[in-house]
């Protein structure tokens, strides 16, 4: 009798996956934690993708810092009960050549997380993650500091500077767009964060990179033309910049 490979087949016992406390310290980025977000610091410099003979056979890739299983050809991540179900329907892969005792081993033996929700998502305004897709959005720019919400429709950046009691009347002066965004996920736990991709090839330890990403204020990358002729600068108005 053939294994049954379907997704609800897949357990991993609890003995031998490694505890929430043994992943944290196996874990080999840069961590920080806060008790409401904690995010992890990747290196544009490092490559942490990795494969092997099984992954290449699903078409996925592992990272090493985020331990999940990314899709080669959709770019987004899946937990591992959902990996071989994917594979089939996205890249015709047969279920039945997978060694399905093999696929736990890997994905114990590489800390991969079970679940969506232990996912730590990367630092905001860091390299991009290796794999993944990346689109255009927007980025709110009410609290920089402490604020790194960003998503990919206007109504929902526009809901959520509401929920700041201190924002600014004009809501274009919230937030910030055609920003670089990433999700890991792309049904269950989506969350977006804002990436950097002038920092895919630089190094954590680089002096630059460091005063770039965490002394710089992020500039607000959409110009705006003056709405009424008195917030017209003498300066503007001799150079004529506006009317071009």
């Amino acid at each position: 009798m053939l294994p049954d490979h379907s997704a609800d087949s897949i357990r991993y016992s609890s003995r031998a996956a490694p505890s929430a406390d043994a992943q944290m310290h196996l874990g080999s980025p840069h961590q920080f934690h806060n008790s409401l977000d904690p995010r992890i610091h990747l290196d544009g410099s490092h490559c942490y993708l990795i494969t092997c003979e099984l992954l290449d056979r699903l078409g996925f890739a592992s990272h090493k810092a985020l331990r999940v299983l990314i899709c080669r050809k959709c770019r987004y991540s899946f937990i591992p009960n959902e990996v071989i179900g994917h594979a089939h329907s996205c890249q015709n892969v047969s279920p039945r050549s997978i060694d399905l005792e093999e696929f736990q081993e890997l994905v114990l033996g590489q800390l991969i997380h079970l679940e969506v929700s232990s996912v730590l998502h990367p630092s905001p305004w860091g390299p991009p993650v290796e794999g993944i897709a990346e689109v255009k959005g927007w980025a709110c720019s009410v609290d920089p500091v402490l604020c790194a919400y960003c998503c990919c429709n206007l109504k929902g950046m526009e809901t959520h500077v509401r929920t700041h009691p201190n924002h600014p009347p004009d809501m274009k002066n919230c937030y910030r767009v055609n920003v670089q965004l990433q999700k890991l996920f792309n049904k269950f736990g989506v969350k977006y964060f804002e990436v950097e991709p002038a920092f895919s090839n630089v190094s954590n330890g680089d002096p630059l990179a460091r005063i770039l990403r965490d002394f710089l204020p992020k500039p607000d990358t959409e110009i705006r033309m003056a709405s009424k002729e008195k917030e017209r600068t003498p300066f503007l108005r001799h150079m004529k910049w506006d009317e071009h």
